[in-house]
């Protein structure tokens, strides 16, 4: 997997949030993968972050986020198995206002 994402200034994290996100995604998921510094004129919606995965370009931290739970089986809320689906609705509108 490749994550791609504009070059930091000085020594620093990226300075979009959803960058950020989607490489917060990957770490917590446990997934290796390369930061690239050089894929801005591949977007596919011409903006940043998307993620390159074996030749499957993934745009959008949220849609990075179902790829991951999706092809990896991966459940970033697996800690809240006992929510009901008023708290997990709940719960994603929270996340949507807050990005």
């Amino acid at each position: 997997d490749h994550l791609l994402r504009l070059r930091p200034r000085i020594r620093s994290a990226d300075p979009s949030p959803f960058v950020t996100k989607a490489e917060v995604l990957l770490e917590l998921a446990g997934l290796d993968y390369k930061v690239d510094l050089t894929g801005f004129n591949k977007a596919p919606k011409g903006k940043l972050p998307y993620i390159d995965d074996d030749g499957t370009r993934v745009a959008d931290s949220t849609f990075i986020r179902l790829h991951i739970e999706k092809k990896c089986g991966f459940d970033f809320d697996r800690s809240e198995e006992h929510t009901s689906e008023l708290q997990s609705h709940s719960d994603l509108v929270c996340r949507l206002l807050l990005e």
